[in-house]
């Protein structure tokens, strides 16, 4: 605990029991931003594959064997080349990305500890804190994107070998490939949104304790696909140092749900 809102609101005069801030919900914005970056990866491939890789496969060849398949292996080892260029320069970029997330989640914190207790606790909240846990939600996204890289370039590569083993026409092969860079899309907006949840929930987790707020009530998503049991603990009473069975809220792969704090001062 870094500073006691408890004493801060009860100095005011509140009184007041079973008190609740406003659920801070991460905006698509934010999502988008990080998004944004894997999906540049993403189309780097896309042009590799269109201006250099399709060209040059041909299933059936008029040059020799060797020849067709030397040019697929260059062509193949474009695509990775220019998938690698932009993803060794994409640790500054999510960090940033990470360090916005957590200088719109301060504010959204003090405005909502302001508008239930009447305390202005913004000179409390300071960047550093969070340092940590934004560095980790940082590291953390990179190696996300990192894998999904990986998994593409390898899903390129065996896509076209087996095509060009089996004679596949090339439309075929376009058609397979462009499948791949779509499903490649989805999973990095996925990751996307989960990853800018899990830290708005880490930072909501991190800024009640250092106010020394020990509850908080479970807020639903509202997402149609949801865990029943996220359902059942809808405004139900949880405490940070006892997380009920899976964590906390935003803690499982594409949860939801938010932590809103729960401060008792009549206590």
């Amino acid at each position: 605990m870094r500073y006691d809102l408890r004493a801060l609101a009860r100095a005011r005069g509140i009184r007041r029991k079973g008190i609740t801030f406003r659920p801070i919900d991460p905006t698509a914005v934010l999502a988008g931003e990080l998004d944004a970056i894997a999906r540049d990866i993403i189309a780097a491939a896309e042009t590799e594959i269109r201006e250099s890789l399709l060209p040059v496969y041909e299933p059936r060849p008029s040059i020799t064997q060797d020849d067709a398949a030397n040019g697929i292996a260059n062509a193949l080892a474009g695509v990775g080349s220019a998938m690698s260029r932009l993803v060794l320069g994409i640790g500054p970029k999510v960090r940033n990305w990470a360090t916005k997330v957590e200088g719109w989640h301060r504010p959204k914190f003090a405005a909502g500890v302001k508008a239930g207790t009447g305390a202005d606790i913004a000179a409390n909240l300071q960047s550093a804190d969070a340092g940590d846990q934004v560095r980790a939600s940082a590291d953390w996204a990179a190696s996300l994107i990192q894998g999904l890289t990986d998994d593409l370039r390898k899903k390129v590569a065996d896509l076209t070998w087996g095509a060009y083993a089996n004679q596949t026409p090339r439309a075929e092969l376009a058609a397979q490939l462009q499948a791949v860079l779509n499903i490649s899309r989805k999973r990095a907006d996925f990751i996307a949104r989960d990853q800018t949840t899990k830290l708005a929930a880490n930072l909501d987790r991190l800024r009640q304790q250092e106010a020394g707020i020990a509850e908080y009530k479970w807020r639903h998503s509202g997402k149609v696909h949801f865990r029943p049991e996220h359902l059942a603990r809808e405004g139900k009473i949880f405490r940070w140092d006892t997380p009920p069975p899976g964590g906390h809220p935003g803690t499982e792969p594409n949860c939801g749900c938010r932590a809103q704090a729960y401060v008792n001062l009549d206590d």
